[in-house]
């Protein structure tokens, strides 16, 4: 709850297996999986706690963060509103590496979630770009175009990818604020088609 306390419970009955307050408010999450529980608080610190709710190690994140934490691969992940994804060590804590991506001059207040495949780390961005990272180094692969600007004005030109990119054998697909759905080869960032929706 925002109020700073955290509760497992369990799924078939809802009786509370432990209750932690950890005495912060909290603003993003819970995230994570089964070993790991990531959530956001107030005064800007990831915290990691274990399935038995003991605070594992919490960093400082130097910037807003609007989607819950993800655990992939034994990696946290967290989206920053300022166009950068972080990868996190989940022993330590530590940053691995930092992407980060240009935004444009008018944004949304909003990130979309992270999908991955094959070691690939895809994410919506602004400008209605869909953007491949390698998983392992942070590296940048490819960025595809979704949606065709449109419009004179810079409200009219808005346009943001903030669905979860979904990933079917060797395309990957995304949905803009435009209303574009677009389906994108993975290996080659080639748009194979687009329609309005």
């Amino acid at each position: 709850t925002s109020d700073g306390s955290v509760r497992k419970m369990q799924m078939a009955t809802g009786e509370t297996i432990w209750e932690k307050d950890i005495s912060e408010e909290i603003m993003i999450g819970v995230g994570g999986d089964f070993e790991n529980i990531l959530f956001i608080t107030k005064n800007s610190y990831l915290w990691c706690l274990d399935s038995d709710g003991n605070a594992i190690w919490k960093i400082f994140i130097d910037g807003e963060v609007l989607t819950s934490p993800v655990v992939n691969n034994k990696k946290a992940y967290v989206r920053l509103a300022d166009y950068e994804i972080l990868q996190i060590d989940l022993k330590q804590g530590d940053i691995d590496w930092r992407y980060v991506h240009s935004s444009p001059s008018l944004t949304f207040n909003g990130t979309s979630s992270l999908t991955f495949s094959d070691g690939v780390v895809y994410g919506g961005f602004g400008a209605g770009k869909l953007v491949a990272v390698h998983q392992k180094s942070g590296a940048f692969i490819w960025e595809a175009n979704i949606s065709q600007v449109r419009g004179v004005t810079y409200i009219d030109k808005l346009s943001y990818v903030l669905s979860n990119p979904i990933i079917n054998d060797a395309q990957v697909y995304a949905v803009s604020t435009s209303g574009d759905l677009t389906s994108i080869d993975r290996r080659s960032a080639s748009i194979i088609w687009t329609r309005k929706i």
